[in-house]
């Protein structure tokens, strides 16, 4: 029987498509609590499938840019004016445009579920999903907001979605593909009030096609 011990690690193997995961320093506490819970829920997923070659599928080369590209923003905007925030805001969304493909769409992606609801009434699901410490995608909260941004985003009761959401709970790792809702100002939408809030803790606005349990929680 082979330990996990001597499993070649799933980061070490993969720095290029999980440096935002494993990166050496860490300028936050709150980050590195965050990247410890993800990066250990993600390894799990490569170890319990006793593949090193598969670990690769737990960070998406896509998803890893894109993490880090909203990182390096969230690092330059500690103690930053509110016009050097705007900047690297406007910067950031300039390097998601460059990673994400023209539809906006992404498959394959790993997060932990942060949050699940439905909205007032019933109607439709709403599900949130942390890919880092403070850096989330998610659908809207309520329907108006989701008719008012053109998102559909909502997931709905005759979804195929809704009903594999309806099993999930919050903290469990999941994997799920969809599309960013496109912004004609920030490339993609995103959910916060302030220009400080959508930098050090951005929401993307999110509409999921698929979602489920990953492989070491099945």
């Amino acid at each position: 029987m082979i330990s996990n011990s001597s499993l070649p690690s799933p980061v070490s193997n993969h720095q290029n498509s999980a440096r935002h995961l494993a990166r050496p320093q860490q300028p936050r506490s709150r980050r590195k609590a965050g990247h410890v819970a993800i990066v250990a829920a993600l390894a799990a997923v490569a170890l319990t499938s006793c593949a090193a070659a598969d670990a690769s599928k737990s960070f998406p080369a896509d998803q890893a840019e894109f993490v880090d590209a909203v990182n390096t923003a969230k690092d330059g905007a500690a103690d930053a004016n509110e016009m050097k925030v705007v900047q690297l805001r406007e910067t950031r969304n300039d390097a998601i445009c460059g990673i994400l493909p023209k539809n906006l769409a992404v498959k394959g992606w790993y997060g932990i579920v942060k949050g699940l609801d439905t909205t007032m009434g019933g109607d439709s699901g709403t599900l949130e999903i942390e890919l880092d410490d403070r850096i989330a995608v998610g659908t809207w909260n309520n329907g108006f907001s989701d008719a008012l941004d053109g998102a559909s985003s909502l997931i709905t009761r005759d979804s195929p979605v809704y009903g594999k959401v309806a099993d999930l709970n919050e903290g469990d790792l999941v994997e799920f593909s969809g599309k960013f809702i496109k912004d004609k100002k920030n490339c993609v939408g995103e959910k916060s009030i302030t220009d400080v809030g959508g930098v050090e803790s951005p929401t993307f606005v999110f509409a999921f096609t698929d979602v489920a349990a990953a492989e070491s929680q099945k």
